[in-house]
Order: C-alpha cells, then sequence, then structure tokens
C-alpha cells in the first residue's frame, strides 16, 4: 500500500445529504469561501455525493415535496438556477404539497451533489475522496487530528494519512441484526428464539428485501406478519405490506403492530386536529412557537394515513392491521408470544446506531 499525506482545515466524513448540508447551508449565508481557506475535504464511502443511500427505499418521505427543494433558494447566486428546468426537479415541483417516493428524492439529490462537485471542483482547497472511508482518527498533542483513510480503486486498495483542525462526523446510521435479535420485548420474552424470522427495515424497504420477505412469507404458507415498533420506520413496514407486496392478501388482523408508546397524529393546529375528530392530545402536547400538535413525535405522511385509518379516524377503516400494548411488566406476554409464534416474517423497527470510528486520544 502506498502511504502519503495530505492537510485540511475541515474535514467532513460523510458525503450524505447531512455532510453536504453543510455546504448548502455556507454558500446561503454567504460563507462558503471562508470555509475553503485552509482546505476542506471529504471522505465518502461510495460513488455518491449528497444522495447517501435515501434513493434506494421504496417508502415516501414523511415531509412534502417542497421541503427538499428549498435548499435552492435565496442561495445568492446563480449556481443552481439551470437545476429548475431539470426534469427531476420539475417531478418534485409537480407534488411539491404532498409526500414524494425516495427514490425521486435520491435522483434529485444525485443531481443536486453534481452540481455541487462541479462547483466546488473548481476551488483548488477543495478535495473529495470517493469510495474511501476513515479507517481511524488519533487526536495529536497539538489539537488536531490524524485521520487514517483508505481508498479502493479498480481493486487497487490506497492508504493515506489526512491533518485536519477540525473534523464533522456525518456518517449516518446502521442496524445492527445481533442487536434486534437480542432485544426484549418483556422480561420474558426475547427476539433471540425468533432470529430467524426477524427481518431489518433498512433491507426490507428495498427492492431485493421486499422480494425475499415476499418469498418467506410465501415459504411459510401463513401471512401472519408482526411489526414491533411505534415510530416512522414501523409504519412504513405497514404501508410497504398493504400497498407494494405482490401475490399476498392479508386478512383482518393478519398484521401486528406491537408498540410500547402511545401513538400519536400531527396536526399543524388543535383547531385542524379537532376538525379531523382527532381529540386525544392536551395542551401539553402543543408546541408553543408553532403551535403544531405533537409537532416532533407525530405521525406524517403515509403513517398518519395509516393510523387515521387503524383509530377510525378515516375510512374505509383498515381491518388488516391490528395494534397490540406492550406492557413493560409482561402483563401480556403471553398473548405476544402467540403472535410471534405464529408469525411468518418479525420486523423490529427499532431505528438505527450510529456508524463510528475507533478514535484515539
Amino acid at each position: 500500500m502506498k502511504h502519503y499525506t495530505l492537510k485540511f482545515k475541515t474535514v467532513i466524513i460523510g458525503g450524505g445529504p447531512a455532510g453536504t448540508g453543510i455546504l448548502i447551508s455556507a454558500i446561503r449565508k454567504g460563507k462558503l469561501i471562508e470555509m475553503l481557506e485552509g482546505g476542506l475535504a471529504f471522505i465518502e464511502k461510495t460513488e455518491n455525493f449528497a444522495s447517501g443511500t435515501i434513493g434506494k427505499y421504496l417508502v415516501n418521505s414523511d415531509s412534502n415535496g417542497g421541503v427538499f427543494l428549498e435548499c435552492l433558494n435565496d442561495t445568492g447566486t446563480d449556481w443552481f438556477n439551470h437545476l429548475l428546468a431539470d426534469e427531476k426537479v420539475k417531478s418534485i415541483v409537480e407534488i411539491a404539497s404532498k409526500p414524494v417516493p425516495l427514490e425521486m428524492v435520491g435522483e434529485y439529490l444525485q443531481t443536486l451533489g453534481a452540481t455541487l462537485k462541479n462547483i466546488l471542483n473548481s476551488f483548488p482547497s477543495f478535495r473529495i475522496f470517493q469510495n474511501s472511508k476513515a479507517i481511524s482518527i488519533h487526536k495529536e498533542k497539538g489539537g488536531h487530528f490524524l485521520i487514517k483513510m483508505q481508498t479502493t480503486e479498480e481493486g487497487k486498495v490506497t492508504e493515506c494519512l489526512i491533518e485536519a483542525e477540525s473534523l464533522v462526523f456525518a456518517m449516518g446510521g446502521k442496524q445492527d441484526f445481533e442487536i434486534a435479535a437480542n432485544s426484549s420485548i418483556t422480561p420474558s420474552l426475547n427476539l433471540k428464539e425468533y432470529e430467524q424470522k426477524i427481518f431489518l427495515t433498512d433491507e426490507f424497504f428495498t427492492a431485493p428485501g421486499l422480494l425475499k420477505a415476499e418469498a418467506l412469507i410465501k415459504k411459510a404458507k401463513c401471512n401472519k406478519v408482526v411489526v414491533i415498533g411505534g415510530s416512522h420506520s414501523a409504519f412504513s413496514s405497514l404501508w410497504l405490506m398493504l400497498n407494494k407486496m405482490n401475490g399476498i392478501e392479508f386478512e383482518k388482523a393478519a398484521i401486528s403492530l406491537l408498540h410500547r408508546g402511545k401513538l400519536k397524529l400531527y396536526y399543524e393546529s388543535k383547531e385542524e386536529a379537532w376538525a379531523e375528530g382527532y381529540v386525544d392530545f392536551t395542551e401539553a402536547d402543543i408546541c408553543p412557537v408553532t403551535q403544531r400538535v405533537f409537532r416532533m413525535g407525530g405521525m406524517r405522511a403515509d403513517s398518519k394515513d395509516l393510523l387515521r385509518k387503524f383509530s377510525g379516524l378515516s375510512h374505509p377503516r383498515e381491518e388488516r392491521v391490528e395494534l397490540l400494548g406492550i406492557f413493560d411488566g409482561g402483563e401480556n406476554s403471553e398473548m405476544l408470544k402467540k403472535k410471534l409464534d405464529e408469525a411468518a416474517l418479525i420486523i423490529p423497527a427499532f431505528g438505527y446506531q450510529p456508524n463510528i470510528i475507533p478514535l484515539y486520544d
């Protein structure tokens, strides 16, 4: 392996939406030149820039499409003007007030990333290392950081050291099968004995994952499924099963959603909530700044539509899914165990753990 050392003032590890969002913010605030002084580098493990992995998911966004286009406004430059004529951007503009497929968002972000690269590559102080990953980081006595980076190109691996005054971690998250499989639902009920049935959401949300899940259900000759969790990812799993699975008919209560906390609906105001028949909230659940109901934890978009149907607030009522609360004391463990025993597939929607890099001080 060849070794060499490079120096930058700032290094951002991760070139997805979070990492490149820093660039957009700097451009909009007129701070990009200042940010580039002393050198700026990105370390990105894939060939993508700005899009990350969002485009591989078959579900829709939890926010309206217009949110993804806000970064093109008020930039103080004409760098992004040509994007307004791009077909991918036009497609999102047409449904800007509605949730959009994440596949569409991924395509748009790839186009935005290409524009960002063209802009930044004109500055000699900027570098992007793609197909690269940070292996380890050492904090030196002088306060700077030494990053060991590995790059793979055409099957050849090259290592180098990068010195940086400051670091930004924007590496996204990952799901760990062992963590999910060793999770306890109640004190007496652990998922370990069901690990052959477990299917993580990160895979389930993709086209190959959905096909694999369909095959597992058909092989089991039982269409019962258990989803565990009360977040948007749990509801996205339900939405995929009800809308995208081929050749599988779910009967009444064939899908069980096991959840701990209260399932909440997001509304722009309490008046809007009341108008739609939703009254399961108090003044403490209303944001004092925006007046929104369950501003942070409420279900939005497709998840909101589903929960309204489960609750009978929308018609027709969705009866293929049953909602089952998990009691921390384990009072209903026997009933939950029966659901897990009968299921062909178990989807623990437990979110993500952060990607991390060894840091030595």
